[in-house]
């Protein structure tokens, strides 16, 4: 069946040569939280609603509203910052199980059908499968394929100082994840787009903070931020209904 867009107005954007961000539901939820709080802080505005047969459905209030009345969100959308030349798709629900492989061919085949020129992917690791020199300094790690070595890109995410996935950690990311899979189908794909893969050790529970880490990080590679820019992000107002509580609070003391 392939990407529905549904798209707001009726107002199709041309994706060609966009940067595409977009997150890997997986342990933490990391790339989930981080795309929410790009999409707030940058305040982009929902472009349109992608259909699919592979996510799991799901609605709920406005995550963006400060009041929280304002449009009801859905399992899949896509936001546009048209000026940057940067879309964002936010994942709210789960990819039903046995529908991976099919979600990822889907996924890729409709980033090949918009010309989409570069995929910055946000997951997870669980993090309590580091080694023991991992446990202390950055806890992003990044992944690039061959298409990407040599470029802007590249260079920029290695002046940042995030160390390159160690081999030993890649079985964390696993054979049939979101990234894997579609990384394996891009590579293969004529367009051969770059793609950059962002991956922060975290464990479950309540990782607000690891999220707008993350959030950071991508903010300053794709360019959203200079490298002399302080990077000041807020939570979304619809954070405070997440579990736990911040551990700078004097309610827990």
């Amino acid at each position: 069946m392939g990407f529905v867009v549904n798209w707001t107005d009726g107002k199709q954007i041309n994706l060609e040569g966009y940067t595409l961000i977009f997150p890997c539901v997986s342990v933490g939820n990391i790339g989930v939280l981080a795309v929410d709080a790009l999409i707030y802080n940058f305040k982009l505005s929902r472009s349109g609603i992608i259909k699919t047969v592979h996510i799991s459905p799901v609605v709920g209030n406005d995550p963006f509203s400060n009041d929280l009345n304002g449009d009801i969100t859905t399992n899949f959308e896509i936001f546009c910052d048209q000026p940057n030349r940067i879309c964002i798709i936010q994942q709210r629900a789960p990819i039903i199980q046995g529908h991976t492989k099919a979600f990822c061919d889907e996924l890729a085949d409709w980033i090949g059908s918009t010309k989409i020129s570069t995929i910055v992917l946000a997951s997870g690791l669980d993090g309590r499968f580091r080694n023991d020199y991992q446990m202390d300094g950055p806890q992003i790690r990044f992944k690039i394929n061959d298409s990407l070595s040599q470029t802007k890109l590249a260079n920029t995410v290695q002046s940042m100082a995030i160390p390159k996935l160690e081999e030993t950690s890649e079985n964390l990311i696993g054979q049939y994840s979101v990234p894997t899979l579609l990384n394996e189908k891009l590579n293969s794909s004529q367009q051969k787009p770059l793609i950059l893969s962002l991956f922060r050790f975290c464990l479950q529970g309540d990782n607000k903070f690891q999220g707008m880490e993350m959030a950071a990080v991508i903010s300053l590679v794709v360019g959203l931020f200079t490298g002399n820019d302080k990077v000041t992000l807020s939570l979304p107002q619809s954070w405070k209904y997440l579990e736990g509580i911040s551990t700078k609070s004097d309610e827990i003391f």
